[in-house]
C-alpha cells in the first residue's frame, strides 16, 4: 500500500481483516520512497498494490510511471484510490492499465465495500498467481 494517510492504513487493514483473507500490507508512505521501491529489483513480489493518488512530495501518477517501468512489477495489479473524482486523474491512471480506480470512502459502508473489492481482485490474481 502507497499512502501517506495512517488512519486510511489502519482503516483499510481493519476492513481486510474482517474478510477472513490473509495478508500481510508492506507500507510505504510518500511518493519519493515509492519510487524508490519501484526502481530497485524485487526480492518477492506483491499480490496487489493500493495506491494512493495524492502522496506528499511525489504524485501518484508519477509512482504509477515508474511502477509500470520497472519489468517485474509492471504485471501487479494496481488499485488506484484516491478522494479526486476529477475526470482526468481517471484517464491519466487508465491509460497506464491500472486495474481499478476507487474514490475513498467516507461512510463505514463505503469502507467495507472498498474492501470487498480489493479482495475481489485478490481473487482474481490468485487464481493466475496463487498467493504464496
Amino acid at each position: 500500500m502507497i499512502e501517506d494517510n495512517e488512519a486510511d492504513v489502519m482503516m483499510l487493514e481493519m476492513i481486510l481483516t474482517q474478510t477472513g483473507v490473509p495478508f500481510a500490507i508492506q507500507s510505504i508512505k510518500d511518493g519519493e520512497e515509492a519510487c524508490r521501491f519501484a526502481e530497485k529489483p524485487a526480492d518477492t513480489l506483491p499480490d496487489l498494490i493500493v495506491l494512493d493518488l495524492n502522496l506528499h512530495k511525489i504524485d501518484g501518477v508519477s509512482v504509477l510511471k515508474r511502477l509500470r517501468k520497472n519489468e517485474q512489477l509492471k504485471s501487479v495489479p494496481v488499485v488506484v484510490w484516491s478522494s479526486t473524482r476529477a475526470p482526468r486523474d481517471h484517464e491519466a491512471v487508465a491509460a497506464l492499465g491500472v486495474t481499478e480506480f476507487l474514490v475513498k470512502p467516507s461512510t463505514l459502508e463505503g469502507w467495507t465495500t472498498l474492501g470487498m473489492k480489493i479482495v475481489a481482485v485478490l481473487s482474481l490474481r490468485s487464481e493466475t498467481h496463487p498467493i504464496l
